[in-house]
């Protein structure tokens, strides 16, 4: 019996082996086929968890923040640069700025950004609406029904409620609610 019991192992033994001799032939031609994509990923996992690069929203960023004072400050790039302000209309307001107008037409969390020669204007996407304080307090609501903008004025760095005229904004308390 014993003998029997002896044959039995090395039999299973070198079925082990069989068997694991196969599943490392699988692996090496899945790691030959994705040797690429397994580099990336491996060296990605390598890296600390802040060290992994977060793909920005936009060519200028992905808040507020970011994309408009990006825009601001390509504008007065091209006014220091030109001695005058970059065109308004068409595709020529992004690229004056060096913009993709791909970039832009469709709206970023509910913004649609828009450079117009001297100013930045900025208006709520398709069923969004804008809530903002004006510099005295005062809630100023703006869905998207209006067809309005905020806009930036270059020459005194602030924000108005349609035009130049129009009230100034505290844009630090800009909400941007979206549809129901």
């Amino acid at each position: 019996m014993t003998t029997q019991r002896g044959g039995m192992a090395g039999q299973a033994a070198a079925e082990y082996v069989l068997i694991l001799g196969g599943v490392a032939l699988l692996l090496i031609a899945a790691f030959i086929a994705l040797q690429t994509n397994l580099t990336t990923v491996l060296q990605l996992a390598a890296l600390p968890a802040d060290a992994v690069a977060i793909v920005p929203m936009t060519p200028l960023g992905s808040t507020f923040s970011d994309i408009s004072n990006g825009m601001i400050n390509r504008i007065m790039d091209f006014y220091r640069k030109n001695n005058r302000w970059p065109r308004s209309w068409g595709d020529f307001a992004y690229t004056d700025i060096g913009l993709d107008p791909a970039d832009w037409r469709d709206s970023h969390d509910g913004i649609i950004y828009k450079p117009v020669g001297n100013r930045v204007a900025i208006s709520p996407a398709n069923g969004y609406t804008f809530v903002v304080q004006d510099i005295n307090g005062n809630k100023i609501t703006m869905p998207s029904s209006y067809n309005w903008s905020f806009v930036y004025n270059m020459q005194t760095g602030t924000w108005h409620h349609k035009s130049f005229d129009g009230p100034r904004l505290n844009i630090a308390t800009l909400q941007v609610i979206p549809p129901k």
